[in-house]
């Protein structure tokens, strides 16, 4: 989980709190009392939301790490690109190659990087977890791949 997910929960707790706080306003209103204090602190509660998605928004958690890091990070990825490319994508393709597909199983294509990273859990659930990817291992997904894919995915999937 990266830092803009992290406190997810917070926030929408504090805009969830402020709901309830102006509602609670119009309630007392509706009824003829007039409680400006529950309208204030539910303006409050949901300047506060706005202002914790907006840090969200702008720095999305993104890591801190060394030039050399994300070099490793890039070159962990691109092997990790090469077999999916070599094992995976000749069924996860928009057009499968392999004979007796016309789409992807499943609809989940890995015929570009960010598809790759959109299901690398699904990625390692099924080759890496279950080894039941590739299918018969049709395309002979050798044991050090699937390591190779496992670690990357530990290492945060980057």
């Amino acid at each position: 989980m990266n830092g803009s997910q992290a406190y997810g929960w917070l926030v929408l707790a504090a805009v969830m709190a402020a709901g309830v706080s102006i509602r609670h306003f119009f309630n007392l209103r509706r009824r003829g009392v007039v409680a400006w204090r529950f309208s204030v602190i539910g303006a409050g509660l949901l300047l506060l939301a706005g202002i914790a998605l907006a840090i969200a928004l702008v720095s999305p958690g993104r890591s801190r790490s060394s030039p050399a890091q994300s070099e490793q990070d890039r070159s962990r990825f691109a092997t990790v690109q090469a077999i999916v490319e070599h094992r995976c994508v000749a069924c996860h393709a928009a057009h499968p190659t392999y004979p007796g597909y016309t789409y992807a199983p499943g609809g989940v294509m890995l015929d570009t990087a960010e598809a790759i990273h959109d299901h690398a859990g699904r990625i390692v659930q099924q080759s890496v977890q279950l080894k039941i990817m590739p299918m018969g291992n049709v395309t002979e997904m050798t044991d050090e791949e699937r390591a190779l894919i496992g670690k990357w995915f530990d290492d945060g999937a980057r």
